[in-house]
Order: structure tokens, then sequence, then C-alpha cells
């Protein structure tokens, strides 16, 4: 029997703030190792890392401040393995930062795996429900679908019985950090 082809997809900003709600220090996260053992003994064919862009203004010092630390995320991913996909762009507007475009990119990036048949299985770390039609669709062209989820963001609409789909916990999500940093 053949090696099942996998295919990783990371929604980056939703992941992020999944470890921040758990207190899990993402420069202290062994991706590596979450990725590892997401994708277990089957082959990876490829792994997305998906983030918007962010810009920097010379006289926004807060803009200055996230840049920076988006380029020091994206450096960890790379390092990890994960090939950066810089979709769409980070819109402030006055009070909050949204990321415009992510959700497209993701899901348009797994319907061409789908129709290229690039893969067997697509992990998708993200709790997004807008990303259900291509997650549909994928199934429907006979593929496997896995959801990976954090305890904070389960979904109903993605709970159910024909996706299959994984949660962790704080406790499950600590096992990735050196020892110094667990709780």
């Amino acid at each position: 029997m053949k090696s099942k082809r996998v295919a990783v997809y990371i929604d980056g900003q939703n992941f992020y703030n999944s470890l921040k709600k758990h207190e899990i220090y993402f420069p202290a996260f062994r991706l590596e190792d979450f990725l590892q053992d997401i994708v277990g003994s089957r082959q990876q064919v490829s792994a997305g890392y998906y983030v918007a862009k962010v810009r920097q203004f010379n006289d926004d010092p807060q803009t200055q401040k996230v840049y920076t630390a988006q380029r020091r995320t994206l450096a960890k991913v790379e390092k990890a393995g994960l090939k950066n996909i810089i979709a769409g762009n980070v819109q402030y507007d006055g009070t909050h930062y949204r990321e415009k475009g992510v959700d497209v990119r993701l899901a348009l990036d797994i319907l061409t795996g789908v129709y290229e048949d690039a893969f067997d299985t697509a992990i998708v770390v993200s709790a997004d429900t807008d990303l259900r039609p291509a997650y549909d669709m994928a199934i429907s062209k006979g593929k496997t679908l896995e959801i990976v989820m954090f305890t904070e963001q389960v979904s109903r609409a993605l709970s159910q019985p024909h996706y299959n789909f994984r949660v962790y916990n704080t406790s499950q999500l600590s096992q990735y950090l050196p020892k110094r940093y667990r709780k």
C-alpha cells in the first residue's frame, strides 16, 4: 500500500491567537514537532502557513511593532519547514487589525490541490467555518480532510461526522514547549 500524501494548511493568525489564548509562548513552541505529530507516518507533500501582509508605516510605532513581530514569526515558520504564504493584507480600522484575503487564498490552495491531485489528505489547522465550501468540495472529490482545532475554538459546524477533527487543549499544546515554558 502506498503512503498517503498529506498537505498541511495552517491559518497563521488563527493558530497564533489560539496559542496565545492557551498561554503558549509562540517563539518557544516547537512547530516542527507539532507538524510531525499531526502528519504522523504519512508522506508530507506540502505545508503552508497563511498570513496577511503587515504594512510598515514609518510614522506609526504600532505598525512597526506588528511588522517586526510578523518577520520573526515568518522566520520561525520557515525554519520549521513550512512555506510562508502571504495572502491579502492586514487592515487597521483605528482600533483592531484585521486580515483580509487569507481565507480565500487558503480555500483556493486546497481546491487547487484537489483538482491537481496533489494530496490524498488535507490537514487544515483552523476553525474558520468560511472554509467549509472548500472542505466539502475536497470531500466530494474523494479527498480526506482533517481539521485541527483548539479547545476555545471548537466549531459545531466543523464538528460534524463527515469531518475528521482533532481538538488540542492546553496540556496537549504544552508538550511542544521546552520544559522551562510549561506550566
